[in-house]
């Protein structure tokens, strides 16, 4: 659900499916007609959610809309509550991105993408689809592990307000819903210790638990005369690379850009090196960081090598995998695919978890609260999804299209197509909200 929102967003049309504003905890299926649009939204002056009824009309779709409501109204933020338990995105809209005023009307630079709302993890809406992205704040470990933090981020485009360069502008809260900011920043990054959120302005370190600004930072007291050229925002730098120890990268300046600035969040010291002393350190760190993935070589007599570090497992391929190469996801089941549509599941020792199938498989990850891991088929010319446990049992199936995409979002499995998105319990299947984008054009 990453990144920021192109600059195309200046004239975008939203369409979303999002069914009849009910009462809280009320589901309302699509049988309704015509068209709504939020005037909450347009007063905003940043997004404009349209209801498309219209979409079911031609009786296509089978599957009804599934929306139960926190609030009874159009709800384009999140409300900070204690009583919400982790919360989840949803994508509820869909956006189709034009050139921005004044270019010639190109094809090419034509594109739909989703919004993305809040629902708790019983697929009660919470906060309607306004977000371009909604993620975890995460932080890259010693051992080379990403580590997410219970905080989300919100990210929308402003062109007015947004970062120079992508104008993403995006807001943080807790996972819980129990805090959240304004939308005021251009960008953050995590530590184990700290989050530093970053904008037109300056820098803050925020309190996770509590979201509570506890120092803040004009750019002239970083030594930075403005926030365009700050590499945490430009893309010229990214959040793998911005802690070294305790310090924070802020950039290089200087005429020639050979002085690199660094920040010490706890204590407010600006410190300096040369910058090529920053890119020896990067360097030597990447060098010696540990090897946290599986090589794997084929060996001619249809096994597999897979090694990492001193470990090293030498297993039968269940299927004939041509030049391809299996690969390992989450620590230790193999996937073998053989990149024509055919593909099996074994474990490091060679068990086969899930035998040779015909179709599309997603493997499900999440690390989010409450989440486990799941595998999720989809055969050859079917619409269901089979979700199996991480075993290989089979635990429910639910609906899809030819066209559909599986993932996860924390707990729940997502099922997505073009014209709808739908969130499933996987241990039983049982759907908590299901919606439909509308019409393009």
């Amino acid at each position: 659900m990453r990144r920021a929102l192109p600059a195309l967003l200046l004239s975008a049309a939203l369409l979303a499916g999002c069914s009849a504003p009910g009462g809280s905890g009320q589901s309302s299926s699509s049988q309704a007609e015509g068209s709504q649009s939020s005037s909450s939204a347009q007063d905003s002056g940043t997004v404009q959610v349209h209801t498309d009824w219209s979409v079911l009309e031609n009786g296509a779709e089978t599957l009804s809309t599934i929306w139960n409501r926190w609030y009874d109204d159009y709800t384009d933020h999140l409300i900070p509550r204690k009583d919400y338990g982790t919360l989840l995105p949803f994508a509820g809209a869909q956006v189709v991105l034009h050139p921005p005023e004044g270019e010639a009307e190109d094809s090419s630079y034509v594109s739909s993408n989703c919004l993305y709302g809040l629902m708790t993890q019983e697929g009660t809406v919470v906060m309607d689809p306004v977000c371009t992205s909604i993620y975890r704040v995460s932080y890259l470990a010693d051992m080379g592990d990403t580590v997410s933090l219970p905080v989300l981020v919100l990210e929308k485009g402003d062109k007015d307000q947004g970062a120079a360069v992508s104008g993403t502008l995006l807001a943080l809260a807790a996972a819980d819903g129990s805090w959240c900011t304004d939308f005021a920043y251009w960008g953050c990054a995590a530590s184990p210790t700290a989050i530093l959120a970053g904008g037109k302005d300056g820098m803050d370190l925020l309190a996770p638990q509590t979201g509570e600004v506890v120092k803040e930072w004009s750019w002239t007291e970083l030594g930075i005369e403005t926030a365009d050229s700050v590499p945490w925002f430009t893309g010229d730098a990214y959040s793998s690379v911005q802690w070294i120890g305790d310090r924070f990268f802020l950039g290089c300046y200087g005429a020639n850009g050979d002085t690199a600035r660094f920040l010490d969040p706890m204590t407010g010291e600006v410190t300096t090196s040369s910058a090529q002393d920053w890119y020896n350190t990067l360097d030597e760190m990447f060098r010696s960081a540990p090897q946290t993935w599986w090589d794997a070589k084929a060996n001619g007599d249809g096994t597999y090598t897979l090694t990492m570090g001193d470990e090293s497992h030498t297993i039968p391929a269940p299927l004939d995998m041509g030049d391809a190469l299996p690969y390992v996801a989450g620590g230790d089941r193999v996937i073998f695919e053989d990149g024509q549509g055919a593909f099996a599941i074994t474990d490091l020792a060679g068990k086969v978890i899930l035998p040779k199938r015909e179709g599309t498989l997603a493997v499900l990850q999440n690390d989010w609260e409450g989440s486990g891991a799941w595998l999720a088929v989809r055969l050859e010319g079917e619409t269901l999804w089979l979700i199996y446990n991480w075993d290989g049992t089979l635990v429910s199936s639910v609906p899809g299209a030819t066209d559909s995409l599986c993932s996860t979002s924390g707990s729940l499995v997502e099922v997505r197509s073009d014209s709808m998105a739908s969130y499933y319990r996987p241990e039983d299947g049982i759907c908590v909200l299901r919606v439909y984008f509308g019409l393009s054009g």
